[in-house]
């Protein structure tokens, strides 16, 4: 039968080859109702028979993951260790221990920070860039130098120029450029962006798509429009396959895919009702009449003996409401010209389709080109062909009309020159290994007796049975003997009664051994150890305990860095979908961010259609690792900055470690800053003290030379000894007065000083007692 079946794909396979020519134009591709597309479906679609074995031991892996087994997997243990004939009256038992260093692997990628970045990357972007930054620079040099002479003409207020200077210096300007600045463009990307990780879930589905990488080694993504909104879908590997060269990993740059799925008829319409013609409607309606639950295996709408030899479907009943639906995408040739031809600039090189006719009066040259186009459509049943045609969206670069991108994301894992290889096959013949060697612990354990007795037949009582005895024996630890048998004596000959050793401890530590190898080696092979899963001894240091941290990370980082790559290619997909899906519907909506805040979307994407974006990730370990050791040395920086809630509650929002050492550096200033203002503060009062005291001193002498002035007036019969006409004691009594009110001003410029002084003092204790409430209040949170 399956010969028959193969040979029967061969001449179909044959047949068709002549009619899948890709360079052809485009009246020829959609003639006679696409038939074309039509032969391309259906030659792919074939292929999903081939990828048989791959499916099977995908099934088998997820199985696994799951704690189930089939027991023929065992098969070559079985035969190898000649034990088939024993297991068939005994129940074989699978001891799950891969899930677990696996499962810590797919943590770790829940734990690792998921902030992508929208980058503008065409050059007029990057034009506008630079020209933003000379523009800055250019003011700063205007403010530097030629601001100083509009001052005195009043044109620019000190005050205005000296903080643009302290705002805006060159350093400040490239670190604003570099780390902070975004275009318009980019800002209202990266809300969109942000807005669609939140609708598309798009963090769970990458970390759904992890584990699958874990199990089978592939994760696959299919990035469209569905009812005029962009949509991320994690597709099932097993369904899934595509054209894997061996210097591709990366599915989008394939030539082509084909995912294949049974959708009940309420999800057919959901997903493909917009493309139905009123026939295909009709057509679909034949599936679904009365008798589809009723079809015997020779009325099914499919070979059921084809599905049982070839397994292309395993958990679905094809007698049931399912229908086979096959989405395929391939890569034809698409006919391009370059004109050149005269404008009123002068000569200029457009490019245009097939259908343009050469203007001999005007045009100077023409360039024929053919540049790849991804095509699709689907095919539901046997029959009904829609959505056919080319991708929408699939030239990803304004600049460059070969970038054409399967409308599939994803990566294919350890596949170079080989088949693909996961962490779970590298992991599953220790997994039989160790059930095996179970197996015979629980044998050898069963069959230990420790210490038996050895005594005659005859002395077992009368119609005892040897199992009955035995049984007793076991029981109460007591054994019976009848004495009056014949050819005994009536006493108790202890020659007869014997103990030996036939104890399996020495087996059963054997196998115990064995299973921890295994265990241990199962762990090994995953990259991982106990160390990672925080399992490690009591007794190991920590230096020992982080290098193996470190040997472990070092494995398995190569695929977090693909999986990273995975996820940019697939945001930067959906970004430029949603662009060409929101164009002329621009978007107004409100979401929640991750600290709970609201954000508003109002988005226009006019411009942005005009933009070529990339998205961007970082959350290697390294980052991780350097946000786990910022926070835990944020210690110093929390004390200098008198015990800051803020601080600490930023700190532990921030996943990114170039945003939490940018947090700290800001700190750092501030509190540098605070520290000079303190200074200069101390300084100003140190020298208002010492201007008072250089007064004070003044005064006094100015008091000495009354006094001596006073003193030499009573000796002095003339009143007007200066001869200016004013008695010399009223000049004296003038004296006195100023110099007492000068004598009050200080006094009043000491009291201000000290009541300043007792102010800034009160405000510190303020603050510290509120610090302190703070404090206390949150320790009586952590503990209820």
């Amino acid at each position: 039968m399956q010969t028959q079946i193969l040979n029967e794909f061969s001449k179909n396979y044959n047949k068709s080859t002549p009619y899948l020519k890709d360079r052809i134009s485009y009246a020829a591709k959609i003639a006679n109702n696409y038939e074309w597309v039509r032969n391309k479906i259906d030659y792919y679609s074939r292929h999903h028979l081939s990828y048989n074995e791959r499916k099977k031991q995908l099934e088998i892996n997820y199985n696994l993951y799951n704690g189930q087994y089939e027991e023929k997997d065992y098969a070559y243990l079985f035969k190898q260790f000649g034990f088939e004939t024993e297991l068939k009256n005994a129940t074989f038992k699978h001891f799950d221990i891969m899930s677990e260093p696996l499962r810590e692997i797919v943590g770790e990628e829940e734990r690792r920070p998921f902030e992508p970045m929208v980058v503008a990357i065409n050059a007029d972007a990057v034009i506008r860039k630079r020209e933003e930054k000379a523009k800055l620079l250019q003011q700063y040099i205007y403010m530097k130098a030629i601001a100083p002479i509009m001052e005195q003409a009043e044109q620019v207020p000190p005050e205005q120029r000296e903080q643009f200077l302290k705002e805006n210096t060159p350093e400040e300007i490239e670190k604003l450029m570099t780390k902070k600045y975004k275009s318009p463009e980019e800002t209202q990307a990266q809300r969109l962006l942000n807005w669609l990780s939140k609708k598309e879930y798009l963090n769970r589905k990458f970390n759904l798509g992890w584990k699958d990488v874990t199990i089978g080694a592939q994760e696959v993504y299919y990035v469209t429009t569905e009812n005029g909104h962009p949509t991320v879908k994690l597709i099932n590997p097993k369904n899934f396959i595509f054209d894997s060269s061996e210097e591709n990993i990366f599915i989008e740059d394939g030539e082509w895919a084909s995912y294949e799925h049974y959708l009940t008829i309420t999800d057919i319409y959901k997903q493909y009702g917009e493309y139905f013609t009123e026939k295909d409607r009709k057509a679909l309606d034949e599936y679904i009449n009365d008798d589809l639950y009723n079809l015997d295996k020779g009325q099914s709408l499919f070979n059921g003996e084809l599905i049982e030899s070839f397994g292309t479907v395993y958990d679905v009943s094809t007698y049931h409401k399912y229908l086979r639906v096959v989405h395929t995408v391939f890569k034809t040739l698409k006919k391009i010209k370059f004109i050149l031809t005269n404008t009123p600039e002068g000569p200029k090189e457009f490019l245009v389709d097939e259908t343009y006719k050469f203007n001999p009066e005007l045009d100077i040259e023409e360039t024929v080109a053919y540049i790849p186009e991804v095509w699709e459509g689907t095919r539901i049943g046997t029959d009904i062909y829609v959505n056919m045609g080319p991708v929408k969206n699939q030239y990803t670069s304004l600049q460059n009309p070969f970038s054409a991108k399967l409308p599939y994301y994803g990566a294919i894992y350890e596949s170079r020159n080989s088949v693909p290889v996961s962490l779970l096959d590298r992991a599953k013949a220790w997994n039989y290994m160790f059930d095996v060697a179970f197996y015979r612990l629980e044998e050898a354990i069963g069959s230990d007796l420790g210490n038996v007795m050895i005594t005659l037949q005859k002395s077992i009582p009368k119609n005892w049975t040897p199992e009955k005895w035995l049984a007793f024996l076991k029981a109460t630890k007591v054994a019976l003997i009848d004495p009056t048998q014949d050819g005994l004596n009536a006493g108790s000959d202890p020659q007869y009664w014997k103990s030996i050793n036939v104890s399996n401890n020495s087996d059963i530590s054997k196998y115990l051994n064995l299973l921890s190898y295994c265990q241990e080696q199962c762990y090994k092979s995953i990259g991982t150890n106990v160390n990672r899963i925080g399992s490690a001894s009591v007794s190991e240091s920590v230096g020992n305990n982080q290098q193996k941290l470190i040997q472990s990370a070092n494995i398995t980082e190569p695929l977090f860095s693909l999986h990273n790559q995975v996820k940019e290619r697939v945001l930067t997909g959906l970004i430029n979908e949603a662009l060409q899906a929101y164009k002329g519907n621009p978007q107004k909506t409100a979401y929640v961010l991750d600290d709970g805040s609201i954000d508003l979307l109002d988005m226009n994407t006019e411009n942005l259609s005009l933009e070529d974006f990339g998205v961007f990730l970082s959350n290697s370990v390294e980052d991780y690792n350097m946000v786990q050791s910022l926070r835990a040395n944020l210690s110093a920086l929390i004390q200098n900055s008198d015990g800051d809630l803020r601080l600490i509650s930023t700190a532990l929002r921030t996943k990114n470690p170039a945003a939490l050492d940018e947090l700290i550096h800001e700190k750092y200033e501030s509190i540098e800053k605070q520290r000079q203002a303190a200074q200069q503060s101390e300084q100003e009062l140190k020298q208002a003290a010492l201007q008072v005291e250089l007064e004070q001193r003044q005064l006094d002498r100015e008091n000495e030379l009354r006094i001596a002035m006073i003193r030499s007036m009573g000796y002095v019969r003339d009143a007007d000894v200066n001869k200016d006409m004013i008695p010399d004691m009223l000049q004296m009594e003038k004296f006195n007065k100023e110099f007492e009110i000068k004598l009050r001003e200080l006094d009043l410029r000491k009291e201000e000083l000290m009541e300043n002084n007792k102010s800034e003092e009160a405000d510190r204790q303020v603050e510290r007692e509120k610090i302190a409430a703070d404090l206390q209040k949150s320790k009586q949170k952590s503990a209820k």
